[in-house]
C-alpha cells in the first residue's frame, strides 16, 4: 500500500481496519490518514469509537476507552448471532515505502494478542517496538481523550507532576529512590539516637569531674613533695656531677697519650704480623724448592741405577749374540741343531763361571784393596776369638744392662706420652675455657643490647601514656567547650522548622550577593538587638520586613527579582535604600511616659541602613506592658495614636485593632540569632573535627602502646632466657677450670718422675758406657797391634762390615753355583739325548738377540737424555734454594730488630695505662657515689628528670662497661660514657649517661600506669642506660655548687625544710580517691559512645550519598522535562493566543514547581495570562480560555518526547471561532513535522484540514460506516 501523505515526520498512521469493533460490523478499511485529518460525524455515529480502536491497538487500558472488559470491545447486537472476535490493525507507514503492521485481537474470553507484521508477540516485545517507533504507551504521548482538555484545569497538581515523571522517564527511579530514601531516613534517626546517648555521658563525665576535683588538692602536695625532692636529689647529683666534670678534665691528657700509643703500637704490631706472615711464605717456598731438589735428586740416582743395570744387560745381550753366532756357525758347519744347543748350554756353562770369576776377582781386588789379607783375616778370626773369651763377662753385664736400658727409656717414652696426652687436654681445657668465655660475653652482650631495647621502648612508652593523658585532658576541654555550644546551638534551633524553600530562598540570596553588587542581606541580619526582651517586639514591628532584602539601588533589585524569575523560584521582597521612605522618630516619641521607647532605638545598625530601618519600623513604640501601651496608642493626652508592640508580642494598631497571641511570633524573633547560628555552627563543627581528630590520634597512639608493652614483656622474657643461658655457660666454664685444675695438679706427678727414670737411665747409661770402655780396653789389648798394623781403629765397626760383606758375598756365589749346576744337569741332559739343535732356531735366536739389542740401545739412548734434563733440573733447582734462604735470612734479620722495637713501645703502653687507671679511680669513686645516691632515689621512689628520650630523639648512642658505675675497669675493657652537656654559660644541662641497677627485678612493669619515675625505670629493667637532665634544676641550685661546698650545703638545708613543710600539710589532708577512677570509666564510657556516634554518622554519610546519587539522577531527568515542559508551553501557549486582542501580542504562561530541590515531589502549578487581561487564577477563566491553555500544555508536554502521531478527541468542544481558528493554525504548522488525527464537532476547524474521514450510521446493519474525503484537491 502508498502512502498519500507527505510528512516529513520519521513515521505516521496509513489507516486502521477494524473487525468486528465496538460499533463497526464487520470488516472497515479507515484511511487514508493524511498530515492533518479530520475525523467527523453525528453524535452517536462511532466516530469516538475510532480513538478508542487506537487506543486498543497500542495497548491502552480498557477504562480509557470506555469499557468495562476487553470482551465488551467485542460487537454485539441483541437480535443478532454473536461475535466472537474482534482485531483492530494499524498500518504505520515509516521511511521509505516500508509500512509496519500493528495488530491486536480480543476474543470472547477476554484473552488478547499482539502482533507486529503479523507475528505474535507478547506486551513485553510489542510495547519495545512502538517505543523504536517514540509511541509510548505509559505516558500516552500520542493521545488526548475526549474530556480530557477540560479535566486539565481541574486535575490536581501533583498528577501534573506525574505526567511530566512519565515522560521525562523519571519515573522509573522512584522505587530504589523510596528504598535509599528509607534507608537514610533509619541512618539519620540511629544517628540522632547516638547523640543522644553521647550527650548524656558528657553529662555523666561533667558530675564526676566536680568529684575529681576535690581530689586534686591532694595530688596537687604530693607533686610538690615530689619536686622538692627531686630538687633535693639532683642538687646532690649536679655536686656530684660538677665534681666529677672537674675529675674528667685532668683525666682528657692521659687518655690522648693511652691512645695515641695504643695506635703507635697497633701499627708496630701490625708490621710485626705482616713480616711474620712473609716469613711463613718464604720458608714454606724454601722447602717446597728443597722437596724439588730432594726429588730430582733421587730421580737422578735411579735412572743412574738403572743405566748401571742396562749397561750390564747390554753386555750380557752382546755376550749372547756372540754366542749364537758362534754356535750358528758350528750349526751350520756340522748341521745338527743338538750340537748348537749343547755349544749353547756350553757357553751359558763358561758365561755363569766366567762370571763367578769374575765376582771372585773383583772380591779378591776388594780384599786387596782393604786392610786385610787373608793372612790377616784368618788372624783376625783368631784374635776376635780371644777377645770374645776374655770380655765375655763384660759382654753378659752390658747386655743386661741394655735390656734394663730399654726397659726404662720405653717407660721414659710412656710417661713422655702420658705428659702430652695431659699437655694437650690442658690445651684442650683452656680452648673451651675461652669459648665459654666467648659465649658468656656474647650473652651478656645481648642482654645489655636487649636491656637497652627494653628501655628505649619503656621510654616511647611512658612518653606515648603522657601523650595519651594530655590528649584526654585537652579531649575533656574540648568537649566541655563542644557541649556548651552545642546547647547554645540547640536553643537557638530549638522549634526552628526550616522547610526546604525556606532553604531554597536562603540559598539564592547566598548566590545573589555574590552574583550583584549592592545586596546587603535580610534586615534581620543587618541588625542587632542588644536586649533580649525586644526582640518579640521588633519581630512583630517589622511584621513581613523582617526578611526582607536590603538592596543599595532599585536597579540592585530588579536585577535580583529577574534572577528569581529566571532560576523559578518564589517571591521575595526588596527594600532598595535609594527609594524607600519611611517616618523619622522625633523627639516627641521619646516621652510619651511609662515604659514606652520608640523601636527604632532598641535596636543597632549602620547609618547608611536608616532608610530601611525608618521604612519598616516607622514610629513605632514598644511598651513594657498592656496597660501602658493602651495608652500610648489611643489614650494619649495630645490625643495622637501610635503604633504600639507590648514585650510579649501584642499589637495595637492607630485604628484600634489588636493583634496578639500568635505562637509562630517566637520561632520568627529566633531569625535574629540566624547570624549568630552560623559562626556557633562552625565552631561547633571545627571543634568536632578536632575532636575527631584528637579521638583518631588516641586510637593510634593506644595501639602503639599496647604493641610497645607487648615488645618490653617479650625483651623482659629475653633477658630472663639470657641471664639463664649466662649462668649455664658459666657453669660449664667453672667445670672445664676444675678440670684444668685437675689436670695440672696431676701433671705436676710426672715432672719429678720423669726426672727420677731420667736420673736412673742416666746412671744405667753411664754404666753402660764404662763397661763398653773396659770391653773396648780389653779388646784394644787384644786388638791393638794387629790393629795399628791393618790400619783398623775400631775392630768392631770393621767387624759389622766384614760380616755384611760376607754374607753377601755368599749369597751371590750360592746363586751363581745354582745356575751353574742347573746348566750342568741340563748340558748332561743333552749329552745323553744327543740331539743336535736346527740352524733354522739359532737364526731365530739370534734375530731376537739382536732386536731386543736395537730396543735396548734406542732405550739407552732416551735415558741419557733424561739424565741430562733431570740434571739441568736439579742444578736450576739448587740455585732457587739458595735464593731463597738468602731472601730468609735477610727477613729474619728485620723481624728480630721489629720485635725489639715493639717489646719496647708495649712496655711504654703498660706504663702509660697504669697511669691512666690511678685517674680513673678518682671518677669511678665519684659515679660510686651517685650510684648510691640513685639507688636511694630508686628506694624512695623520687622522681628524677631523665634525659635518655631526648638522647635518643636527637640520635646519640651511648655503651657503658659491664659494670656498673663504680665497677673496675679491666685492661683491654672498652669503657664510653656520653660526655656531660653544657650550656653557654658553662652550667651542667645533661649528666653523663650511667647505668642503673634495679633492687626490684621481680616487679611486673605493668603494674604501674602513672608517670615514669626513677622506681618505674628500675621496676622495668635489671639494668638501663640514664641521663639526668639538669636544665630543669633551679639556677640558683646550680650557681650555689659552683662557688662551692658551704654555698651547696645551705641550700640543701633549705630543701630538706621545704620537704618537711609539705609532709605536714599532707598529714591534714584526707583525700577520697576513687574519683579519678570513676572519671575514667565514665571518659571510657563517653568514648565508646563516640565510637558509636562515629559509626552512625559513618552510616549516615553513606546512606546520604546514596540517596543523593539516585535523587540526582531522578532530578536531572524530571528538571530537562520540566524545563523543556516549561519553555514550550510559554511559547504554544502566545503562538495560540497571538492577535487575539491585539496585533503581534501574545499571551502569557508559566509553570511553576513549589520544590527546588526535587521537583518530582512536589506540586505543579500552571497558569496563563490572555493578552490583554490582568492575571487571575484558571478556575476563573472562560471556557475557551481554558481549553486554549490546556492544550498549550499538553502540546508542551507531548514536546518532552514527541510521537509521529498526535489523535485529539473533540477538543474543539468549548472553542469558539477564534480559539478554533488559532489551534487549526498551530496544527496545520505543526503537522508537517507530527500528523495530527483530530475528531472535530467545529466546521471551522475540520475545513481547514488536509482530509475528511465521515462517520455515520448504517441502521440496517447496527453498524458504523465510514466515509473519506480528500480536501487538498479543493485548497
Amino acid at each position: 500500500m502508498t502512502s498519500t501523505v507527505s510528512s516529513g515526520a520519521p513515521g505516521h498512521v496509513e489507516a486502521l481496519e477494524l473487525s468486528n469493533f465496538k460499533s463497526y460490523k464487520g470488516t472497515h478499511y479507515i484511511g487514508p490518514f493524511r498530515d492533518f485529518t479530520c475525523i467527523i460525524g453525528p453524535n452517536g455515529s462511532g466516530k469516538s469509537n475510532i480513538m478508542d480502536a487506537i487506543s486498543f491497538v497500542l495497548g491502552i487500558k480498557t477504562h480509557s476507552m470506555r469499557a468495562g472488559n476487553l470482551k465488551d470491545l467485542i460487537y454485539s447486537v441483541d437480535d443478532e448471532g454473536a461475535v466472537n472476535k474482534a482485531s483492530v490493525k494499524l498500518h504505520f507507514a515509516v521511511s521509505g515505502s516500508k509500512t509496519v503492521i500493528f495488530q491486536r485481537t480480543v476474543n470472547s474470553s477476554g484473552t488478547s494478542d499482539f502482533l507486529v507484521d503479523g507475528k505474535k508477540h507478547s506486551w513485553a516485545n510489542y510495547e519495545k517496538v512502538l517505543s523504536q517507533y517514540n509511541i509510548l504507551t505509559s505516558s500516552r504521548n500520542c493521545l488526548i481523550f475526549q474530556g480530557e482538555v477540560e479535566s486539565m484545569v481541574h486535575k490536581p497538581l501533583r498528577d501534573i507532576t506525574s505526567m511530566i515523571e512519565l515522560v521525562a522517564g523519571s519515573a522509573s527511579l522512584k522505587a530504589d529512590y523510596d528504598q535509599k530514601k528509607a534507608d537514610h531516613e533509619r541512618a539519620s534517626e540511629r544517628l540522632a539516637q547516638t547523640s543522644k546517648q553521647k550527650r548524656g555521658a558528657g553529662l555523666e563525665q561533667d558530675l564526676l569531674k566536680m568529684q575529681k576535683a576535690e581530689a586534686d588538692d591532694y595530688f596537687k602536695y604530693m607533686n610538690q613533695l615530689a619536686n622538692a625532692k627531686s630538687d633535693y636529689a639532683m642538687l646532690q647529683f649536679y655536686h656530684i656531677e660538677n665534681e666529677l666534670v672537674q675529675a674528667k678534665k685532668r683525666h682528657q691528657p692521659a687518655l690522648k697519650v693511652v691512645s695515641d700509643k695504643e695506635k703507635s703500637t697497633l701499627d708496630l704490631e701490625e708490621k710485626h704480623k705482616a713480616y711474620k706472615q712473609r716469613i711463613a711464605e718464604l720458608h714454606k717456598e724454601t722447602m717446597q724448592l728443597m722437596k724439588v731438589e730432594r726429588s730430582k735428586q733421587h730421580d737422578l740416582l735411579a735412572k743412574k741405577r738403572t743405566a748401571a743395570e742396562s749397561d750390564m744387560q747390554t753386555k750380557n745381550l752382546e755376550v749372547k749374540i756372540q754366542r749364537t753366532k758362534a754356535q750358528l756357525t758350528v750349526a751350520k758347519k756340522e748341521g745338527s741343531a743338538q750340537s748348537a744347543r749343547l755349544n749353547s748350554l756350553q757357553q751359558d756353562l763358561a758365561e755363569q763361571e766366567t762370571l763367578l770369576k769374575q765376582h771372585e776377582s773383583v772380591w779378591l781386588e776388594e780384599d786387596k784393596q782393604g786392610t786385610l789379607s787373608d793372612k790377616d783375616y784368618a788372624e783376625f778370626r783368631k784374635l776376635r776369638e780371644e777377645a770374645q773369651a776374655a770380655t765375655i763377662g763384660l759382654t753378659q753385664e752390658a747386655k743386661q744392662l741394655k735390656r734394663e736400658t730399654d726397659l726404662l727409656t720405653h717407660q721414659i717414652s710412656s710417661l713422655e706420652e702420658v705428659e702430652k696426652d695431659h699437655a694437650r687436654r690442658l690445651r684442650a681445657a683452656d680452648d673451651r675455657i675461652a669459648t665459654f668465655e666467648k659465649k658468656k660475653e656474647d650473652l651478656q652482650n645481648q642482654g645489655i643490647d636487649t636491656s637497652q631495647q627494653k628501655d628505649e621502648r619503656s621510654s616511647e612508652l611512658l612518653n606515648i601514656k603522657g601523650l595519651l593523658q594530655r590528649q584526654k585532658q585537652e579531649l575533656a576541654k574540648k568537649e566541655i567547650a563542644l557541649k556548651t555550644i552545642t546547647e547554645d546551638v540547640a536553643s537557638i534551633r530549638q522549634d526552628r522548622d526550616e522547610s526546604k524553600s525556606s532553604l531554597r530562598m536562603k540559598q539564592a540570596l547566598q548566590d545573589m550577593m555574590k552574583l550583584f553588587n549592592g545586596v546587603r542581606g535580610r534586615l534581620c541580619d543587618l541588625i542587632t538587638i542588644p536586649s533580649a526582651k525586644y526582640k518579640i517586639a521588633i519581630t512583630v514591628a517589622m511584621g513581613k520586613n523582617m526578611e526582607s532584602i536590603v538592596t543599595d539601588t532599585d536597579r540592585t533589585a530588579h536585577e535580583c527579582v529577574q534572577y528569581l524569575k529566571d532560576q523559578r523560584i518564589g517571591m521575595m521582597n526588596f527594600i532598595p535604600l535609594t527609594s524607600v521612605r519611611g517616618k523619622p522618630v522625633t523627639d516627641d516619641h521619646r516621652i510619651l511616659g511609662g515604659s514606652a521607647v520608640p523601636a527604632v532605638d532598641c535596636i543597632k545598625f549602620e547609618p547608611t541602613l536608616l532608610p530601611a530601618i525608618r521604612y519598616s519600623l516607622g514610629t513605632t513604640i514598644i511598651s513594657g506592658n498592656l496597660k501602658d501601651a493602651e495608652k500610648v496608642a489611643w489614650e494619649h493626652p495630645s490625643g495622637q495614636r501610635h503604633k504600639v508592640v507590648t514585650l510579649d508580642g501584642t499589637l495595637l494598631q492607630k485604628n484600634g485593632v489588636m493583634t496578639g497571641g500568635s505562637a509562630s511570633i517566637e520561632s520568627r524573633a529566633r531569625k535574629f540569632d540566624e547570624k549568630d547560628l552560623e559562626e556557633k555552627k562552625e565552631k561547633r563543627d571545627k571543634l568536632a573535627a578536632e575532636i575527631r581528630a584528637i579521638h583518631m590520634e588516641s586510637v593510634r597512639a593506644e595501639e602503639r602502646a599496647r604493641d610497645l608493652d607487648s615488645q618490653v614483656q617479650s625483651e623482659e622474657l629475653k633477658s630472663a632466657h639470657l641471664k639463664t643461658d649466662v649462668q649455664q655457660w658459666e657453669e660449664k666454664q667453672n667445670q672445664a677450670t676444675e678440670e684444668k685444675a685437675k689436670l695440672t695438679k696431676e701433671a705436676e706427678v710426672f715432672g719429678p718422675k720423669l726426672q727420677t727414670l731420667r736420673k736412673q737411665k742416666a746412671a744405667l747409661d753411664e754404666k753402660s758406657d764404662t763397661l763398653q770402655k773396659k770391653i773396648t780396653e780389653a779388646q784394644s789389648k787384644i786388638f791393638g797391634k794387629f790393629g795399628m798394623r791393618v790400619n783398623i781403629r775400631d775392630i768392631q765397626d770393621f767387624e759389622r762390615r766384614e760380616l755384611n760383606k760376607e754374607k753377601d758375598r755368599a749369597s751371590k756365589r750360592t746363586s751363581i753355583h745354582s745356575i751353574i749346576q742347573k746348566l750342568k744337569a741340563q748340558l748332561e741332559f743333552e749329552q745323553k739325548r744327543e740331539q743336535p739343535s736346527s740352524a733354522e732356531e739359532l737364526s731365530a735366536k739370534l734375530k731376537e738377540l739382536q732386536e731386543e739389542y736395537a730396543t735396548k740401545k734406542k732405550d739407552d739412548q732416551k735415558r741419557q737424555k733424561a739424565e741430562s734434563a733431570i740434571d739441568k733440573e736439579l742444578a736450576d733447582a739448587k740455585k732457587s734454594v739458595e735464593a731463597k734462604s738468602k731472601s730468609l735470612k735477610g727477613e729474619e734479620v728485620e723481624i728480630k730488630k721489629l720485635k725489639k722495637l715493639l717489646d719496647t713501645r708495649n712496655e711504654e703502653l703498660e706504663q702509660a695505662k697504669k697511669d691512666r687507671q690511678h685517674l680513673l679511680t678518682i671518677s669511678e669513686k665519684l659515679r660510686a657515689q651517685r650510684s648510691v645516691l640513685y639507688s636511694k632515689c630508686s628506694a624512695e621512689d623520687i622522681e628524677l628528670p631523665l634525659a635518655s628520650n631526648k638522647r635518643k630523639r636527637e640520635g646519640s648512642e651511648f655503651s657503658v662497661n659491664k659494670g656498673g658505675p663504680g665497677d673496675h675497669v679491666e685492661e683491654g675493657e672498652k669503657q664510653q660514657y656520653q660526655e656531660t652537656q653544657t650550656d653557654d654559660k658553662g652550667y651542667i644541662t645533661v649528666s653523663e649517661v650511667f647505668a642503673s641497677r634495679s633492687q626490684m627485678t621481680g616487679d611486673d612493669p605493668k603494674a604501674s600506669k602513672k608517670k615514669q619515675t626513677t622506681s618505674d625505670v628500675a621496676k622495668q629493667a635489671h639494668q638501663q642506660l640514664v641521663g639526668l637532665d639538669f636544665t630543669k634544676l633551679p639556677q640558683e641550685l646550680r650557681a650555689a655548687v659552683r662557688k662551692g661546698k658551704v654555698e651547696f650545703k645551705e641550700k640543701a638545708v633549705i630543701l630538706e625544710h621545704k620537704i618537711d613543710k609539705i609532709h605536714d600539710k599532707l598529714d591534714k589532708l584526707t583525700p577520697n580517691l576513687k574519683a579519678n577512677n570513676k572519671f575514667k570509666d565514665a571518659a571510657g564510657k563517653l568514648n565508646k559512645t563516640i565510637v558509636d556516634w562515629d559509626e552512625a554518622r559513618s552510616e549516615h554519610k553513606k546512606a546520604t550519598a546514596a540517596f543523593n546519587a539516585v535523587k540526582e539522577k531522578r532530578f536531572v531527568k524530571f528538571n530537562k522535562a520540566f524545563t523543556t515542559v516549561s519553555k514550550e508551553f510559554t511559547e504554544i501557549y502566545s503562538a495560540l493566543t497571538l492577535g487575539t486582542r491585539g496585533a503581534g501580542v501574545g499571551g502569557q504562561a508559566y509553570l511553576l514547581s513549589d520544590e527546588y530541590d526535587e521537583p518530582y515531589l512536589g506540586d505543579t502549578s500552571w497558569g496563563v495570562v490572555p493578552p490583554g487581561k490582568m492575571h487571575r487564577e484558571k478556575e476563573h477563566l472562560s471556557g475557551g480560555e481554558k481549553t486554549v491553555a490546556a492544550l498549550a500544555l499538553l502540546f508542551a508536554i507531548h514536546k518532552v518526547c514527541p510521537s509521529p502521531f498526535f489523535v485529539l478527541d473533540e477538543v474543539d468542544a468549548a472553542l469558539d471561532q477564534g480559539n478554533v481558528a488559532k489551534v487549526v493554525n498551530y496544527v496545520r504548522s505543526t503537522c508537517t513535522s507530527c500528523q495530527f488525527l483530530v475528531i472535530s464537532l467545529k466546521e471551522s476547524f475540520y475545513v481547514a484540514s488536509n482530509g475528511i474521514v465521515g462517520v455515520h450510521k448504517v441502521t440496517k446493519e447496527h453498524s458504523s460506516g465510514i466515509k473519506t474525503l480528500d480536501l487538498t484537491q479543493y485548497s
